[in-house]
């Protein structure tokens, strides 16, 4: 069995838009998180690399993570695409990716 690690990797386009590249493991699900006033983060879905792999990207200077599966589910009902979250409940994520 192969071992591989996935770290984020990081890129700034010609137009100084940031884009983190990242994995995540299966049964996780792969957000975005971007710091927001009163101790909360903004979380929207990672945008999947290519169909079929587990192999994710950030942009706009959003922080790659994987988090517990289904645990923020309820993006997928945001009419913006994103929620607010306490801080502490990035406590269910990893940051940068596995």
């Amino acid at each position: 069995m192969a071992f591989v690690s996935l770290i984020a990797l990081r890129e700034v386009t010609s137009d100084q838009q940031e884009i983190t590249y990242f994995g995540c493991h299966r049964d996780v699900d792969a957000l975005c998180s971007h710091p927001a006033p009163n101790g909360q983060h903004t979380l929207k879905w990672a945008i999947r690399v290519k169909k079929g792999t587990r192999n994710y990207k950030c942009v706009d200077y959003y922080t790659a993570q994987c988090c517990n599966q289904h645990k923020f589910q309820r993006i997928d009902w945001s009419p913006h695409g994103s929620i607010t979250i306490p801080n502490q409940d990035l406590t269910y994520c990893k940051k940068n990716g596995e």
